[in-house]
């Protein structure tokens, strides 16, 4: 690296230069996203709505990320309360990932895989602690049965 004493320009210029004029973030993008939130984001931004129906899909996303706030409280003051009282318990359940074999990342081949593994989890809202439980597809299925036996 050459020196120009001539351009003593300081790193923290550069910074902010470039936070100020460009946009860009360097991190991992986001995979587990709603799927919700996209759609109405995606309407909220078509060229070819009108005004109404942006309007509409503006009041759904509100209304929608109100919804996801308050099930976050709720998740929250129910957490509070298990460290509170002996006799509560909270738990949450979530199917975590279906993960395709092979992993082939050929989109037309996609479809065509044979075997999926799927992962679910059991939270103690309690103990902070999960079990999760790891299965393939020709072991059973998704249906409310298997999930009971967890």
């Amino acid at each position: 690296m050459q020196n120009f004493p001539e351009n003593n320009v300081k790193y923290k210029f550069f910074y902010n230069f470039f936070k100020q004029n460009f946009d860009l973030t360097f991190g991992r993008r986001q995979v587990d996203v709603c799927s919700k939130c996209e759609e109405l984001k995606i309407k909220i931004r078509d060229a070819h709505l009108n005004d109404n129906a942006k309007r509409v899909a503006t009041a759904e996303l509100i209304v929608h990320k109100r919804r996801a706030s308050k099930f976050y409280m709720k998740a929250d003051e129910v957490k509070k309360m298990c460290k509170e009282d002996d006799n509560i318990l909270g738990i949450t359940i979530d199917y975590m990932q279906n993960l395709p074999l092979p992993h082939i990342p050929v989109q037309e081949v996609f479809y065509l895989r044979q075997l999926w593994i799927y992962e679910f989890c059991v939270h103690n809202m309690k103990t902070e602690k999960a079990v999760f439980y790891s299965y393939q597809e020709g072991q059973a299925a998704k249906g409310p049965n298997e999930i009971c036996i967890f």
